[in-house]
């Protein structure tokens, strides 16, 4: 492909032709490498690398350079043919015609654009002629000025005449100008601050009155307009003289002198309009001490104008209600401050009173108006010539124009507050915490119709403070089988105990079983003591999963025995089991069988064997023998549990043993000193009591009474 090459194959496929290096640069059909790329016209270089030709020079295909362009010719940068090659200015041919380029005829030139003949020549400023056929000549005079490639000569800027027909140029009337070529008198105009109309006789451009000027080429008086700071009020239109605007007034616009904002036009006394009806009959000279008939009045406090305008006191505009402007001549409805406890709503441009819970801010004060200003009257007026006039110590009162939150838990009443002060404390168990909230009560806390804030009963709640739109939301009530754990409840209800749920919606526990207040899924009931089983989150769909009573003889505390073997035996009753391998065939089978102690013996709960039974107090045996419990006898008592043989039985105090069957009581007066073996001892132990005395268990026989 043509600009593309193969660095193999010079038949290769679209596959491996590759572009060749320089966006300026080409190559044959079916080129074999790089070195076949080769620049384009207008530019040189080896193909990999090309530049544009510069200026008037040019370059083909076939050129490794650039060439120059023939003498007296030139070529725009990057030419890429001898047809590029131009004849400069002043001359005229085509080299690319084998034309040498040729000077104009004398006095004359060419253009760029078009110099190929000889007729496109054209006579130089200041001369006339239609080369090649009548050579170009000079025009006559220093006032004449022809066009370029005009025929005759014509009349330079202010002059006007026709030189080619014998009439002189001659200068336009004073303080008049005009462009080339002008024929006729009436072809100049006034300068800029003149009008007047040449065209009219000998009419001639008459200045514009003091402080004012007109555009060029006015005509009438009309045209002429007062400068900045100048009127011609009352009467525009009709402009006879041009007098300063009042002080705060400026040209709005032309000859109209319009107030300040924050002013207003007012007349002038009598006495200033008989001094400036007698200032228009002197000469223009003295037009600067005169005034115009009306100056701007200042709108007066509480009032204000946002605009210019020659208006009377109905421009200034009243503040809104509960606003006031602390000072004269205000050009902003924010000039005006609203009054304290109102604040200024920008949306509907008026003040509005402070929300509930907010008092008007900053405090009450007073503003003096400053020095130097005199006493006139009530009204504040601007007169020319003189400062602001106020009313004797006069003042205006600062206003409010925010307002500021109640501290927290306290409020407001429905009515103007100026002051925190006025902010009343919220009573005991409320709060407020922003404004416009009145107190309200707080969690757990309910208020009564007209009376303060209760706290919730037991089985009532109130979860948050109460809503602005619900201020007496009472306490709730707890849903069957729910209820709090306390007074003054913040929280949602609890179920209550042996049920379970969310508060809201309490479901009972199944049958022999029992859960804790609060509880909040199934499977946090357990089964009730003396029975056994597991609750689960679904209930099963047999019996088994539910609790069952533990075997005859048998208990178990709440939740502990989730099979039937984990009951355990009550008091005086035993496993029947006794061996580890009948204990461990008893696992197996999950079942349980107790049997009851001998007679006159018991044992601990949860006992798995016989040998637990042990016979009861005042008894002795050994019943995991078959040894029968046995009686220790009268006035005898014996250790459960420690009383295998008689021996453990013993008289009780104040008792000895008479025989092998029993205790008999010491004589009168007497005692022993404690609990006595029923075997081993006799009157012998017997003592006299405290305060007695005598010797009634004597061994020899000599017993004495005490």
């Amino acid at each position: 492909l043509v600009q593309t090459f193969d660095m193999t194959h010079p038949y290769a496929g679209s596959d491996g032709c590759k572009a060749c290096p320089n966006e300026n640069s080409f190559s044959p059909r079916a080129s074999p490498s790089v070195t076949s790329c080769l620049c384009n016209a207008g530019y040189f270089g080896n193909g990999s690398v090309c530049n544009g030709c510069p200026t008037d020079t040019y370059a083909t295909l076939t050129d490794a350079v650039c060439i120059s362009c023939p003498i007296n010719t030139f070529s725009l940068a990057g030419s890429a043919a001898l047809t590029a090659c131009k004849c400069a200015a002043g001359l005229y041919g085509s080299e690319a015609l084998n034309e040498t380029c040729q000077l104009c005829p004398a006095n004359s030139t060419s253009s760029l654009q078009h110099n190929r003949f000889e007729s496109d020549c054209y006579c130089n400023a200041g001369f006339y002629g239609t080369p090649p056929t009548i050579s170009c000549k000079e025009c006559p005079g220093s006032n004449e000025y022809p066009w370029q490639s005009s025929h005759y000569c014509s009349c330079n800027a202010g002059y006007f005449g026709r030189p080619h027909l014998d009439k002189p140029c001659v200068p336009c009337p004073p303080d008049s100008t005009t462009t080339n070529s002008s024929q006729q008198r009436g072809q100049c105009s006034c300068n800029t601050g003149f009008y007047g109309n040449l065209d009219i006789g000998r009419e001639e451009c008459i200045k514009c009155p003091a402080h004012s000027a007109a555009p060029s080429r006015s005509l009438l008086l009309s045209a002429c307009q007062c400068s900045i700071g100048y009127s011609a009020y009352p009467n525009p239109q009709a402009l006879q003289r041009c007098s300063p605007c009042p002080p705060h007034s400026y040209t709005h616009t032309p000859s109209k002198c319009t107030c300040n904002q924050g002013f207003y036009a007012s007349n002038i006394s009598s006495s200033f309009s008989n001094s400036s009806s007698n200032a228009s009959s002197s000469s223009s000279s003295s037009s600067d001490s005169n005034t115009s008939t009306f100056y701007c009045a200042p709108c007066i406090a509480n009032s204000y104008n946002a605009f210019h305008s020659q208006d009377d006191v109905s421009a200034c505009i009243s503040c809104p209600r509960y606003s006031k402007s602390q000072r004269f001549n205000s050009t902003t409805i924010l000039d005006c401050k609203c009054e304290l406890g109102f604040f200024f709503d920008e949306v509907v441009l008026a003040c509005s009173l402070c929300p509930t819970g907010s008092y008007g801010w900053p405090p009450h004060t007073s503003y003096g108006w400053p020095p130097n200003t005199s006493v006139t009257s009530d009204i504040a007026m601007e007169t020319p010539g003189n400062t602001l006039n106020v009313s004797a110590n006069s003042v205006v009162e600062a206003t409010g124009g925010s307002c500021r939150l109640c501290p927290t838990n306290s409020y407001t009443a429905d009515n103007i507050t100026t002051d925190s002060s006025q902010c009343i404390a919220c009573e005991a168990d409320s709060f407020s915490s922003f404004a416009g909230e009145p107190c309200l009560c707080n969690a757990g806390y309910a208020r009564q119709e007209g009376g303060a804030c209760k706290l919730c009963s037991a089985g009532y709640f109130k979860p948050s403070r109460s809503r602005v739109s619900e201020p007496l939301a009472p306490c709730h009530r707890c849903p069957d089988n729910s209820s709090t754990t306390t007074n003054a409840s913040r929280t949602s209800c609890q179920c209550v105990a042996n049920f379970y749920g969310n508060g809201q919606l309490c479901g009972a526990c199944p049958a022999n079983s029992e859960s804790l207040l609060g509880s909040v899924n199934r499977s946090t009931c357990i089964c009730a003591a003396g029975f056994y089983g597991s609750v689960t989150e679904v209930m099963g769909q047999n019996s088994t999963e539910e609790c069952q009573k533990c075997p005859a003889n048998s208990s178990s505390a709440a939740g502990r025995a989730q099979e039937e073997r984990q009951c355990e035996c009550n008091i005086g009753f035993y496993s029947l089991f006794s061996t580890v391998s009948s204990l461990a065939a008893h696992n197996l089978s999950n079942g349980l069988t107790c049997a009851s102690c001998p007679d006159w013996s018991s044992a601990a709960p949860n006992s798995t064997d016989l040998s637990n039974c042990s016979c009861l107090s005042g008894f002795y045996g050994l019943p995991s023998l078959q040894l029968e419990c046995k009686h220790c006898g009268d006035n005898t008592k014996s250790s459960e549990g420690m009383n295998s043989q008689n021996t453990s039985c013993s008289c009780a105090v104040g008792y000895y043993a008479s025989s092998f069957r029993g205790c008999k009581k010491c004589p009168t007066n007497s005692s022993t000193a404690a609990d006595l073996n029923s075997v081993n001892s006799s009157l012998a132990d017997c003592r006299c009591n405290r305060g007695f005395f005598g010797n009634p268990g004597a061994y020899d026989g000599h017993t004495k009474a005490c």
